[in-house]
């Protein structure tokens, strides 16, 4: 073999050696890419499940107490201790109770919950809530019962009086104070009213029963037909 023949062979043995050690730096190199993308994404994961307990307090739960009843501010007594946030979301009026307490919770008493987390509040309103007389005058009974329940009131009572037409509503009055409601009028929702609806009842039945026993306003009313007298004779023109 010629000198230039080594020459040659030497030179290839070198460039395979030089390929080879390439191949085996880039295959080094790609297994610690890998390597470091699974360390990395396994970081990522232990670091989120940690935010996620420290964000849901787990195995910080605790129990809701009862705090119906309570004012805002005893409530909040009542949780401190339990890292407990309370928020008002709704107030309705509940007679026989004191303004602003507590009428129930959600999650109501007794529920398991995290600490940090809030508690609603439903409270008593301190003012009696309004609302309007609608217009029953001159509709059916059924009607007007149903259109006073409708707009609110709770305290309805019916009363007969004697009319040209039977079963219908004529007035509306406070049974209190004897007040006529006029339609439009704002009422606190518990006011108690009085229904008044008409019978067709004779006047001529209503003279045979016992007076004591009507109405005021109706015996009243059938004294004064009474007290009409009829004109005389002597009065009457020559035919």
């Amino acid at each position: 073999m010629s000198e230039e023949e080594m020459d040659r062979e030497t030179e290839d043995r070198t460039e395979e050696k030089k390929r080879t050690m390439s191949a085996g730096r880039a295959v080094g190199i790609t297994l610690l890419n890998l390597l470091a993308m699974v360390v990395v994404g396994a970081l990522i994961v232990v670091g989120a499940l940690y935010l996620l307990d420290v964000y849901t307090h787990h195995g910080e739960a605790v129990k809701v107490p009862d705090l119906s009843g309570m004012t805002r501010e005893e409530a909040m007594s009542a949780v401190r201790s339990m890292d407990l946030d309370l928020e008002i979301v709704d107030s309705i009026y509940t007679e026989g109770l004191a303004p602003g307490v507590i009428l129930r919770t959600s999650p109501g008493p007794g529920s398991i919950i995290k600490k940090h987390r809030t508690i609603f509040l439903t409270t008593n309103t301190t003012t009696v809530e309004q609302v309007v007389m609608p217009a029953v005058y001159d509709t059916s009974r059924r009607r007007a019962e149903a259109a006073l329940r409708s707009a609110g009131f709770i305290d309805v009572t019916v009363k007969m009086v004697p009319g040209r037409y039977n079963d219908l509503a004529v007035e509306v009055s406070d049974r209190q104070t004897g007040r006529v409601i006029q339609p439009g009028t704002k009422l606190p929702f518990n006011t108690p009213l009085v229904l008044s609806i008409t019978s067709t009842i004779s006047l001529d039945s209503l003279y045979d029963a016992d007076t004591t026993a009507i109405d005021s306003e109706v015996a009243e009313a059938l004294q004064r037909i009474g007290q009409t007298e009829e004109p005389d004779g002597e009065d009457l023109p020559e035919l």
